[in-house]
C-alpha cells in the first residue's frame, strides 16, 4: 500500500453569504486485506480568541461512515459545509478504517485538516463610559454613554434605549459608526432613578445590526446617591 490517509482543505471561501468550506479525504487501498475502506468526518468549530475545538453537532452527511466500493485502488470522499459563521475556523477530524473481505477492521487511522478560518468582517457594538448627572429641571436626570464599534465594519444608523425604575424610555437614533474603536456619545433624559436600582443602557435595541458579537449591546450601572438639586 503506496501512501498513506490523508485529509485536506480543498476549498475555503470566506466571502458573505457564501462562506463555506470544501474538505476532502484520501485513502489507499491495502490489497493484502482485499476488504472494502470507510471514512467518518467529524466538523469542529473554535472561536477566534480561543484554544479548544468543539465538535459541530446535527451538521448534514457528518458522524456517519462513508463506505466505498468492492475493488477500487483508493477511496476519495469531499464534504462541503455551508453556512459558515463569521470569526470562527473549521476543520474536520477524519477517521478511516480498512476491512478484510470478511468485513473485520483490519487498520485504523485518523488525521486532522488544516483549518478554514472565516474573518469577522462585521461591526461589534459595545457600551462605555456611562455617566449619570443632573439635568436642568429638579425632577430630570441626564444619562450618557458611549457606543462604540470594535468590530471591522461600519456599523449602520440604529437605536439605544434606557431603562430606568424598570421602564424603559423611547428609543435615541444613533447614527452609523466607524470601525478602529470609532463611536458616538448618546444622552438621555429620564427621571430620578431610585437609589441601588440598575440602570441599564442597550446598544442596538432593535437588534437591526448583524454583529461580530451579540452579547456586549447591554451595560447596567447601579444608581448611586445623585447630588439633590440646589
Amino acid at each position: 500500500m503506496k501512501g498513506g490517509a490523508t485529509v485536506v482543505v480543498q476549498r475555503c471561501a470566506t466571502g458573505g453569504a457564501g462562506r463555506s468550506a470544501t474538505f476532502r479525504g484520501s485513502m489507499p487501498a491495502s490489497p493484502s486485506l482485499g476488504g472494502r475502506m470507510e471514512m467518518r468526518f467529524t466538523l469542529s468549530q473554535r472561536a477566534a480568541r480561543a484554544t479548544i475545538w468543539n465538535e459541530v453537532p446535527g451538521v448534514d452527511a457528518m458522524g456517519v461512515w462513508d463506505r466505498s466500493s468492492a475493488g477500487i485502488g483508493a477511496f476519495i470522499v469531499r464534504k462541503r459545509v455551508a453556512g459558515l459563521e463569521p470569526g470562527f475556523s473549521y476543520r474536520v477530524v477524519v477517521d478511516f478504517r480498512w476491512h478484510a473481505a470478511d468485513g473485520s477492521v483490519q487498520r485504523k487511522a485518523r488525521k486532522f485538516s488544516r483549518a478554514c478560518t472565516q474573518p469577522n468582517r462585521l461591526p461589534d457594538l459595545l457600551l462605555e463610559d456611562p455617566a449619570i448627572s443632573l439635568g436642568t429641571t429638579p425632577d430630570l436626570l441626564v444619562y450618557r454613554v458611549f457606543v462604540r464599534n470594535r468590530g471591522r465594519a461600519v456599523a449602520p444608523p440604529s437605536e439605544a434605549t434606557l431603562t430606568v425604575n424598570g421602564i424603559e424610555y423611547p428609543p435615541v437614533k444613533v447614527g452609523a459608526v466607524g470601525t478602529r474603536g470609532r463611536g458616538a456619545l448618546v444622552i438621555f433624559r429620564a427621571p430620578r432613578c431610585k437609589a441601588g436600582s440598575i440602570v441599564r443602557f442597550t446598544a442596538d435595541a432593535a437588534g437591526e445590526v448583524t454583529e461580530g458579537d451579540e452579547t456586549n449591546n447591554v451595560l447596567r450601572r447601579r444608581c448611586g446617591a445623585t447630588p439633590a438639586p440646589s
